[in-house]
């Protein structure tokens, strides 16, 4: 008789061919249990379903009934009741052996279930620090986080800092965690940049410029009004382009700008994720501000500093931001920025800070696999026999 195959339930809301670190705590798992069958379940439906997955791993997209009225506040509160009842039953239909969270939206049915079925494992990926006191989660979800950290067999956190300030919160409720930082994820999907970007790049080298860069959008969380200063400051060799960042939003924000500035930025627009590590090996600076106004952004190693980083690109950040300054200080590679003459410091000492970046490259990279997760799933969960775990099904 043939046996049945085990099954791993993953839940996420986000677009894998942009988020390589949930990618590759996916792939980890798939490759721990290369004989099980793995699903993912995404409450994400606006997302690109072309992402190639490892053979024993397939995609499931939520459907909903009330998408089509997603701008309306009361629909999306109903298509995340529909999503999680949907979820519920797919863990009573499936029985997984382990399920492995990335998003506080999915956490609802998964924690019922936990509460029933004590038995299965649960991973949760805590990659944003969330307080309701911040005024960037309920209280209902906050409390279905802490929750859910309690109850998981693995807390996956993103960096030191926030480690420290999760068992401060949690304190006796952590069973066993691990840190994965948010360096960059390299597969056998990544690629050249293509040939209209390439051009686009070339133009502003044929001018002789250097390029200093600013990915994602442009708010006042990541430091807009910083980018004045830069810009104001930045010498007649150098240029300030953007990527991430729509063509709209970009003219909205020059429209603040002196004519005379507008010459000195341009906009890339949206860089494909595979492309994006080659990308950098064109640009000759970084900017990367994250206003410090919650704790989640002060504590943040956003993947741009470690694609920075392994790309040997010299930054600079803000001097209120603790993780990335504190980066910065210890590795030397840029500045802090906490007024005009951080910034005039930058360029004029710009070939020290790149000959220091350059002893960084290629040590912030996620390659197949995270070797702690493959670790704690080959060690905590693997171990069960197919029978005993098929009795316990049974039961």
């Amino acid at each position: 008789m043939k046996k049945k195959k085990r099954i791993h339930l993953v839940f996420l809301k986000t677009n894998l061919n942009f988020d390589g670190r949930v990618f590759s705590l996916i792939n980890t798992l798939s490759s721990a249990y290369n004989d099980d069958e793995i699903i993912v379940y995404n409450y994400d439906v606006n997302v690109d379903e072309t992402i190639k997955l490892p053979p024993n791993t397939r995609i499931i997209f939520f459907k909903s009934f009330f998408e089509k009225f997603n701008k309306f506040k009361i629909f999306r509160a109903l298509r995340l009741v529909e999503y999680s009842i949907s979820s519920f039953f797919k863990l009573l239909y499936y029985r997984p052996q382990s399920i492995q969270l990335h998003h506080e939206v999915t956490l609802i049915a998964p924690l019922l279930y936990k509460l029933f079925v004590r038995k299965v494992k649960v991973v949760y990926d805590d990659k944003e620090f969330y307080h309701y006191k911040n005024k960037n989660i309920s209280p209902f979800f906050y409390f279905i986080e802490k929750s859910i950290i309690r109850w998981s067999e693995l807390l996956i956190i993103t960096n030191e800092y926030r480690r420290k300030a999760v068992f401060k919160l949690n304190k006796n409720g952590i069973k066993k965690h691990i840190i994965v930082d948010n360096y960059e994820f390299k597969n056998q999907f990544s690629r050249k940049i293509n040939n209209n970007l390439l051009n686009e790049l070339n133009l502003v080298k044929n001018e002789n410029k250097k390029i200093l860069l600013h990915q994602g959008v442009i708010s006042k969380e990541r430091g807009a009004k910083k980018l004045f200063d830069v810009i104001e400051t930045l010498p007649s060799d150098w240029k300030l382009c953007f990527i991430g960042v729509s063509q709209n939003d970009y003219e909205k924000f020059i429209s603040d700008l002196k004519e005379e500035q507008k010459d000195k930025i341009k906009n890339f627009g949206f860089v494909d994720y595979n492309e994006l590590s080659d990308f950098y090996n064109y640009v000759d600076g970084a900017v990367l501000f994250y206003d410090s106004f919650n704790f989640n952004n002060k504590y943040c190693a956003p993947n741009r500093l470690y694609s920075a980083a392994n790309n040997g690109v010299p930054i600079i950040v803000n001097e209120d931001n603790f993780t990335l300054s504190t980066f910065v200080r210890k590795f030397k590679n840029g500045v802090c920025f906490s007024g005009i003459n951080d910034l005039k410091m930058f360029f004029s000492n710009y070939s020290n800070f790149k000959k220091n970046a350059e002893i960084m490259k290629n040590n912030y990279e996620h390659k197949e696999m995270i070797p702690e997760l493959y670790k704690f799933y080959k060690n905590d969960v693997l171990p069960i026999s197919y029978f005993v775990w098929l009795f316990l099904q049974l039961q």
